[in-house]
């Protein structure tokens, strides 16, 4: 008998609705899902505005009809940085549990990094070497190292796109002396990261959620949905970098496989993976289609066998 779960997600950009079923042969299949932009940390993240408190509300309102119609019975929602950082979280939980009776469990960005791993390592065959997971949000960008198939060191950083965003561009097109204090930032933020990188050659830096659907979209001009990685190149990403980093958010907007949406927060997630792959010698990326909501499931089909 196939047991089905609706996972709802709600990140400081993002809101992600997930609904799967587990077969009995033990597979998962996607029945349902769709994202929906409501940055809910728009603000910054010591408060969600009332514009925003009200387009989450009014989002997760969509999402429990959706439920509702497909007769899911298993609920799960999390909430990430926007949510646990944000004086008015509690509030937004409560509000929420009262108008839907749907719990959110407000996680903590260590408890983010694990569930982020479990999803990927779904997909990721063995192998040995090192292989470095981030999962870049509004809110926060988690780091996780997994080392000969084992996680070895996770870590969630406030260092969201929204966050460097609001706190360092000024110019549109980004300024060669934004990206200079950019890197400055990201130096001192990821000190601990980088030290226990350190004499470790990387693999590939595996990217999971939706700064690296883009980069794989204007690529290869669609999302990979199967339980495959897809490389994409240190070449291919650089071309597309330039690209991106030189033009205006009008400009932008244009461009195939960028969707409206992100093109704002685009260019600072664009450089945050620059930054990161320079760190680790230019190695290629691996695009993972499971991360955090992934998760989530696999640990709910894990208490209930």
């Amino acid at each position: 008998m196939s047991e089905k779960i609706g996972i709802i997600d709600l990140g400081s950009n993002t809101f992600h609705i997930l609904v799967i079923e587990k077969t009995e042969e033990g597979q998962f299949q996607t029945i349902f899902k769709q994202r929906d932009f409501v940055a809910l940390g728009e603000g910054g993240l010591g408060r969600i505005t009332d514009a925003a408190f009200q387009r989450g509300i009014d989002t997760i309102g969509k999402y429990i009809e959706i439920l509702d119609q497909l007769r899911i019975e298993n609920r799960i929602a999390t909430g990430t940085a926007a949510i646990r950082s944000a004086s008015n979280g509690e509030l937004f939980k409560e509000t929420v549990g009262n108008q839907f009776d749907l719990d959110i469990e407000i996680i903590s960005g260590q408890r983010e990094a694990s569930l982020i791993y479990e999803g990927v390592n779904l997909v990721m065959p063995e192998r040995s070497g090192n292989f470095l997971i981030m999962d870049i949000g509004g809110g926060s960008v988690e780091f996780i190292l997994r080392q000969d198939n084992k996680m070895v060191y996770s870590e969630s950083f406030n260092i969201g796109i929204a966050h460097i965003y609001s706190k360092f561009v000024k110019n549109d097109p980004l300024t060669q002396n934004e990206i200079s204090e950019i890197y400055q930032f990201l130096d001192s933020e990821l000190k601990n990261l980088f030290e226990v990188l350190s004499n470790r050659k990387i693999n590939a830096l595996v990217g999971c959620s939706g700064s690296f659907e883009i980069i794989e979209e204007m690529i290869f001009g669609t999302v990979n949905n199967s339980k495959l990685l897809r490389k994409i190149t240190f070449d291919q990403f650089e071309k597309i970098y330039s690209q991106v980093i030189e033009l205006s958010y009008e400009e932008r907007i244009k461009l195939p496989g960028l969707p409206i949406e992100r093109a704002k927060l685009a260019v600072v997630a664009f450089v945050l993976i620059k930054y990161v792959l320079n760190k680790l010698d230019s190695c290629d990326i691996l695009i993972s289609s499971y991360a955090l909501k992934e998760g989530l499931a696999i640990e709910h089909f894990k208490k209930i066998q």
